[in-house]
């Protein structure tokens, strides 16, 4: 090996796609707060934390770019030590606590990542009293999307509960990585109905869509703001029964609003949103964590005279089709761009929907996410969904610009 010379892992097509994009801004982050109802152990919720980072690579990866390569390799640390901090919020009211938990979720997300030398890892825990407690977990991208942190979440509790974790191999998402490198450079039939799907794919023109207010010839960075709706307990197991009822997807049934919206937005009958997808379609990927998700172009032909529940029927097909040839999507097989998109590097709206998964109690405390945010695509707008047994909480994300 020559002096200097660094031994480490390629990044997988999600992270160098994620990494060019990650140079302009902050926004590329997998981040979220856990309330902790109960009283907590704090030495016993970081031994937690360590044990997982011990199952999970990815978790003490650094980033490290060789000289004369544009993209950097994976560099997996024997042993991982994540940043921590404590911030005591018992003394105020809980309009403030409210507040001080907003602002630490923004302060946490800004703050920049030295990713050659780390840590990737950040936590904050925040005590609100001696039995409530908010966990913060921020990571870049480039090692986490969505379902990871629902994951690490789940995987904490089991950890800080003392429960034995899964008997089975942790799949490390280095050997993902060269698992997808391998399935793209497939020349079998399977490979060559995907290539023939997105490609197919890839010859759809996006209509551009320009937002109000954005002086798009000057904007030199940008970052993401958000207005939140929760929706009534009824409206979600409407929307269940009526997903059992006819036999489509809740997130498809969303989508069609969602492109109905912009459709009627924009005047354009055809709209490409891109959809993330998660990336897990095997059993052997469930429960993996790193930057397995990916966003999909899925295009809709809305039309004037067409009833609702034929968008929705459409839409089902589509995201169910895209789908079973998510794993073979490559950079190679984007929709084409207008000459907008093209000039300021921007894609047009987006949509994201997820399950949440339910409160778990280990050791008399309580593990609930109560916020959650992750961008792994450019997008102008974007409509994020997280159903519950009992709830729907809508986020609308957009961009703003500055000089």
């Amino acid at each position: 090996m020559l002096p200097n010379s660094i031994s480490g892992h390629r990044l997988s097509p999600q992270q160098t796609r994620l990494w060019l994009l990650m140079q302009e801004s902050c926004v590329y982050r997998a981040q979220c707060a856990i309330l902790l109802d109960g009283r907590i152990d704090t030495e016993r919720l970081q031994e937690a934390v360590r044990s997982v980072m011990q199952r999970h690579d990815i978790l003490r990866t650094s980033f490290e770019r060789p000289p004369g390569l544009k993209v950097p390799l994976q560099v997996v640390a024997d042993d991982g030590k994540p940043c921590w901090k404590t911030i005591d919020l018992k003394g105020l009211n809980f309009r403030k606590q409210e507040a001080g938990i907003e602002d630490q979720f923004l302060q946490q997300g800004r703050s920049r990542c030295d990713f050659e030398h780390g840590p990737l890892l950040r936590l904050s825990l925040i005590v609100l009293s001696d039995s409530q407690h908010v966990l913060m977990i921020c990571l870049p991208s480039l090692c986490a999307d969505s379902a990871t942190l629902n994951l690490f979440t789940c995987e904490l509790s089991a950890a800080y509960g003392l429960q034995n974790p899964r008997q089975d191999e942790e799949l490390q998402y280095a050997n993902y990585a060269d698992w997808q490198y391998e399935l793209t450079a497939s020349k079998d039939e399977e490979a060559q109905e995907a290539a023939s799907y997105w490609h197919r794919q890839s010859t759809l023109a996006r209509p551009a869509l320009r937002m109000p207010f954005a002086d798009y010839a000057v904007q030199k960075t940008y970052d993401v703001n958000a207005v939140s709706h929760r929706f009534d307990p009824t409206v979600s197991f409407q929307l269940s029964e009526f997903g059992q009822t006819h036999d489509v997807t809740v997130g498809a049934i969303l989508l069609a609003c969602w492109q109905t919206l912009l459709w009627r937005v924009t005047g354009e009958p055809r709209q490409v949103v891109d959809v993330v997808f998660d990336g897990r379609n095997f059993a052997e990927l469930q429960g993996g964590l790193g930057l397995f998700a990916r966003p999909l172009p899925i295009s809709c032909h809305l039309q004037g005279n067409a009833q609702f529940m034929a968008t929705v029927r459409q839409v089902h097909a589509l995201l169910r089709e895209a789908s079973d040839w998510q794993d073979y999507f490559g950079e190679g097989t984007q929709t084409r761009e207008t000459n907008h998109e093209a000039m300021h590097g921007l894609r047009g709206a987006g949509f994201e929907f997820e399950v949440r998964p339910a409160p778990r109690r280990a050791a008399d405390v309580t593990f609930s996410i109560i916020k959650q945010y992750s961008c792994i695509n450019r997008f102008q707008i974007k409509l994020c969904c997280f159903q519950t047994d009992d709830t729907l909480l809508a986020m609308f994300y957009y961009l703003t610009f500055w000089r």
